[in-house]
């Protein structure tokens, strides 16, 4: 897996749409519309954990070397390489299967922990994002993601509340 201290380039694309993903190459996406949609910075450090996991336990890279992600590159010979990685794109855009997206949940929580972030903001964004998107919005996902996120928070040591208010307030003013 990579290494925590990989570095990671994290990439805003200006476009409405609520999304998130990991790439190849530590590449984090993140859009617009879903800065907008999270409420303070302890979602966004769940958001970017979540992805950046996907990166630290190679997700994409596997993902890739499947049958799934070998049969996007087949159309790259034929299609020429920008469709190839137009379909490298749609596939990350799409999502991992349920098992992986639960190991970068559970994970993403660790690493927004360890950062001093309240990890009971990724089951916020969980459940506005299966309330508006509907639970599978993307491939697959744990039937109860929060539950995953729920084990992190129970190890976890507590978050102050007022660090937690304070990030809110400082959030509202750089993204809305």
């Amino acid at each position: 897996a990579g290494s925590y201290s990989d570095p990671i380039v994290i990439v805003l694309k200006d476009n409405k749409t609520i999304n998130a993903f990991a790439a190849p190459g530590n590449f984090v996406f993140i859009t617009t519309g879903m800065l907008n949609f999270l409420k303070n910075e302890d979602e966004l450090a769940f958001v970017l954990a979540h992805e950046i996991a996907h990166i630290e336990l190679d997700h994409g890279l596997n993902a890739i070397k499947s049958k799934q992600g070998a049969d996007l590159f087949k159309g790259a010979v034929g299609n020429g390489v920008m469709d190839g990685l137009d379909g490298l794109f749609n596939f990350m855009e799409n999502g991992f299967s349920a098992e992986l997206e639960g190991e970068a949940d559970r994970r993403g929580a660790e690493l927004a922990a360890k950062s001093g972030y309240d990890p009971s903001a990724g089951k916020s964004v969980i459940k506005r994002l299966e309330n508006k998107q509907g639970r599978k919005h993307a491939t697959g996902y744990p039937e109860d993601r929060q539950a995953n996120i729920e084990l992190v928070i129970r190890n976890s040591k507590p978050i102050a509340q007022s660090s937690v208010k304070s990030r809110a307030s400082r959030y509202k003013l750089f993204v809305k």
